[in-house]
């Protein structure tokens, strides 16, 4: 039972994740905003399906990395809204098929 509560290595994920997020949303080149998000959350989606294939994600580890992923976009400055729609986003590419 207490393998499926650590959730120690979703966290690590969530964080770094949102990392990668924050980074390349602020790292704009010439082009748009809109065009630079798009291109970010292109990049987060590939590189969270790649983190997450070895991690066997049950319940409770897939909503501890969308809460750390979500509060670490919030402590670096990103809106609510839009941290709410990228962790939505996330946990709707992660979902089981």
């Amino acid at each position: 039972m207490l393998p499926f509560f650590n959730a120690r290595e979703a966290a690590e994920v969530g964080t770094a994740l949102a990392d990668l997020y924050a980074s390349n949303r602020t790292a704009r080149g010439r082009r748009s905003p809109h065009i630079e998000q798009a291109k970010s959350l292109k990049e987060l989606l590939r590189r969270a399906a790649s983190d997450v294939r070895t991690a066997r994600l049950n319940i409770f580890k897939r909503a501890k990395l969308a809460h750390c992923f979500k509060w670490r976009l919030l402590e670096k400055g990103v809106d609510g809204a839009t941290a709410d729609a990228v962790t939505q986003m996330l946990l709707l590419h992660l979902a089981p098929e």
